[in-house]
């Protein structure tokens, strides 16, 4: 009688564990998949889709690490007007993974530096391409990976292959493909619909000719045309670039959600081929992006630098006034002298060996970034640039896209205090 008592005992538990523990287990995975269309991340087939298994673990990871994935959704940030916010994101997005292969063409991203290390690299025995690649690569993320964690900038830099007419991600050697990204880009915005990305398609390296650009452009809006941005003057003519005082950059993110219009593409106008003018209303130029970056390895004359970006960036008049978005670059550029001593043996072992090392090591840190930002925007009370560009994104992701959100709400804040006077152009 007693054995018995036990047997039912335990098949009452284990009724108890599976009914109750999957009905709570349904209810708490409802995380930031509740809303969402799932249609799959990339591995080893972009037409695959993403597994139950898969899926279960991205809500487990999301509870920590991933709740990023739909930060603009917050009702204080999709009201706001896109020209307010913040899109931080990757430099050299697509460098994740290198080849051994170089970006051939008469322009090229092969560092100044390669030349006058060369010898120093055949003594130590290191071949070129992977010293080249130990400094060329910014990211470890895919792009669905790094925009699931909060990137809303994607930095896509597509060299020309004369070998198979291909179009690969390049920096100095030759990465995945560039339909790779792009694939990427669109699976993210279907899964999360309540997500803006700005794209940026650059440095045609390759030799390519106007025929090519226009097979890039086409791959890009074949894959992407269903969300593009499009530009209109403040009169809704399209023949007319867009400012940042009228069309998208006016109007609240959440309408621009709602019409599903969610990435906007700047795209480089190679050899003044027109690219873009044949494409709009549908490509930006990229003028529309003010780039710029400190090119040094130097972490304080880097945040020099980027000071001087946001004084200017706040100083201009109504004839200097830029027409397009301003990047701000918090990035370490290798320099002869990085690679130098990342290669002697023994004698410098403590440098870092790598670009992710550097930053990692001098321009990483959040609380330097954070200190930076609340500098501006709080005590100086100036406006942030549009784009905040990182590498080593995968670092600390939660620090830069929720600083990006808190910018934006402390400048529109500011704006609603009538406290928008950039207190650095007094110093």
């Amino acid at each position: 009688m007693i054995r018995f008592s036990f047997v039912f005992f335990d098949l009452f538990i284990v009724f108890f564990v599976f009914f109750f523990g999957g009905a709570w287990d349904d209810k708490a995975r409802g995380g930031y998949f509740a809303n969402a269309k799932i249609v799959g991340s990339r591995s080893s087939s972009s037409s695959r889709s993403t597994s139950r298994s898969e899926i279960e673990s991205m809500e487990k990871k999301s509870e920590k690490r991933y709740d990023g994935t739909c930060w603009q959704s917050d009702e204080r940030v999709s009201a706001l007007i896109a020209s307010d916010l913040v899109f931080p994101g990757t430099h050299d997005s697509g460098t994740y993974w290198l080849s051994e292969k170089f970006q051939g063409g008469s322009q090229t991203q092969i560092p100044e530096w390669v030349k006058d290390v060369t010898q120093l690299a055949k003594k130590v025995d290191i071949p070129m391409n992977e010293l080249v690649s130990r400094w060329a690569k910014t990211q470890k993320q895919t792009i669905f990976e790094q925009l699931r964690t909060g990137a809303r900038y994607v930095d896509l830099r597509c060299g020309y292959q004369k070998d198979d007419g291909s179009w690969k991600v390049h920096h100095g050697l030759i990465g995945v493909d560039c339909l790779t990204v792009l694939e990427d880009v669109k699976n993210f915005l279907e899964t999360f619909e309540t997500e803006v990305v700005i794209l940026e398609v650059s440095h045609f390296y390759g030799d390519p000719e106007e025929a090519n650009v226009e097979e890039l452009a086409s791959m890009v809006l074949g894959t992407l045309s269903e969300f593009v941005v499009p530009y209109y003057s403040s009169d809704g003519n399209s023949t007319s670039y867009s400012s940042m005082e009228s069309g998208f950059w006016q109007t609240p993110l959440k309408e621009s959600v709602h019409k599903n219009e969610r990435v906007l593409i700047a795209f480089e106008n190679f050899n003044d081929f027109n690219t873009v003018s044949k494409h709009e209303p549908f490509l930006w130029p990229l003028a529309m992006i003010e780039n710029s970056y400190a090119d040094t390895d130097d972490f304080k004359k880097m945040k020099e630098f980027n000071y001087d970006v946001v004084r200017d960036f706040n100083n201009q008049t109504e004839s200097t006034k830029k027409k397009g978005m301003q990047k701000l670059s918090w990035i370490l550029t290798t320099q002869t002298k990085t690679v130098e001593n990342s290669i002697w043996p023994l004698i410098n072992n403590h440098h870092p060996k790598t670009l992710i090392d550097l930053e990692l090591k001098y321009a990483n840190d959040k609380k330097e970034l954070s200190d930076f930002v609340a500098l501006v925007v709080k005590d100086l009370t100036c406006q942030f640039p549009q784009v905040l560009s990182i590498d080593c994104w995968f670092n600390d992701p939660d620090t830069y896209w929720s600083l990006a959100r808190d910018i934006a709400l402390k400048q529109n804040e500011n704006k609603n205090n009538k406290n928008t006077s950039c207190k650095a152009l007094l110093l």
